[in-house]
């Protein structure tokens, strides 16, 4: 008896190929649309999505379902979405939609249904070491996911695919487009965060938060402009902003104080007072933390960032701190911060 797998399917290159994959190896594969409430009232686009994963299970030949999560998603993705960011925080809701969502409510509806495993597009990987499972980076270093996946519990890891956990996009793409449907040549990769709908995150914030005209200081402590909130920006990227009086260079933000909604800002960030060697983290979820020499770990303080490497320090259930060798930046508050032994997800936590 083949074993039974619920795939989620996107319609996009990477989840078809994991469901094309599983078939391969001799997996029972049921296809499964997570439908999600969009930002706005925009629900063409979702319509459009669900038409795409409709599409790909054909052409797998494969069992197609819908399941409606939308509550879900709102109260524990949404919702935490909004709250970080009137925090003065820089929210990652990936890191929260996949514990919560795609491992966790999808999978508690679908196993009482006979499921053995579920599976999902995602460039990482689950390896076994002494009879305990781990997450672990994707093959494809430019698309590894495993800072999003962090969260997942470690009780879950042995019901999980990762199909594309050995291969590259550039394979990826190769077999959807010769083994699956040529009009793959033609798709696109998705980015940016899901439930927007196509909304601009500008736009999204503004309709969620009103806009608090503050000061922008530079570097030397001077006011060289002003911003329409902090909660618009966050730290390391550049301001936009078109009233900086800033020397003619552009202006990278560095620090946000939520309290006073003044935007510090700099030319050269990584040159900053902001820099830091201590991380404070909060909600922490560690794996095998113990495996590595006096806690010396490996850390990524956003996705695609460079890892650098530091201890660690339990301080509390909840709280830990990161001491990196030398000073990184700009942090910014509310991002995840995942830690690594080589290619083993040791856990994380969210930046203080």
């Amino acid at each position: 008896m083949s074993r039974k797998v619920a795939l989620l399917l996107s319609g996009g290159i990477d989840s078809t190929v994991a469901g094309y994959l599983l078939k391969q190896k001799g997996f029972s594969v049921h296809a499964f649309f997570l439908r999600i409430k969009p930002a706005g009232q925009n629900f063409d686009l979702w319509r459009e999505a669900e038409g795409k994963a409709r599409l790909s299970a054909a052409d797998l030949n494969i069992a197609f379902s819908v399941i409606d999560l939308r509550n879900e998603f709102k109260d524990g993705v949404v919702d935490f979405f909004i709250k970080e960011i009137k925090a003065g925080r820089t929210p990652n809701p990936c890191s929260v939609c996949n514990p919560k969502i795609k491992f966790g409510a999808f999978w508690e509806k679908v196993k009482p249904l006979g499921f053995d495993f579920m599976a999902t597009g995602h460039y990482a990987g689950i390896e076994k070491i002494n009879n305990d499972f781990f997450l672990k980076k994707g093959a494809d270093s430019k698309k590894d996911q495993s800072y999003f996946l962090y969260r997942i519990e470690r009780d879950l890891l042995p019901f999980i695919q990762f199909p594309l956990a050995a291969l590259t996009k550039g394979k990826v793409k190769d077999i959807a487009i010769k083994k699956i449907n040529k009009r793959f040549a033609n798709m696109g990769e998705s980015q940016g965060v899901c439930f927007l709908g196509g909304m601009k995150y500008a736009d999204f914030v503004k309709k969620n938060i009103p806009t608090n005209e503050g000061a922008v200081v530079d570097e030397k402590g001077e006011t060289v402009g002003s911003h329409p909130g902090v909660w618009f920006f966050t730290e390391g990227q550049k301001t936009g902003i078109r009233n900086i009086k800033y020397h003619n260079q552009p202006a990278y933000v560095t620090k946000k104080d939520y309290r006073n909604n003044i935007l510090f800002v700099a030319s050269n960030p990584k040159e900053d007072s902001s820099m830091k060697k201590e991380i404070e983290i909060r909600d922490w979820l560690f794996h095998g933390l113990e495996t590595t020499p006096k806690n010396q770990v490996w850390a990524k303080i956003r996705y695609g960032a460079k890892e650098i490497s530091g201890s660690l320090e339990i301080k509390s259930k909840k709280k830990a701190i990161f001491r990196a060798e030398k000073p990184v930046g700009p942090i910014a508050s509310g991002q995840s911060i995942v830690f690594y032994n080589k290619n083993i997800v040791l856990g994380g936590g969210i930046i203080e």
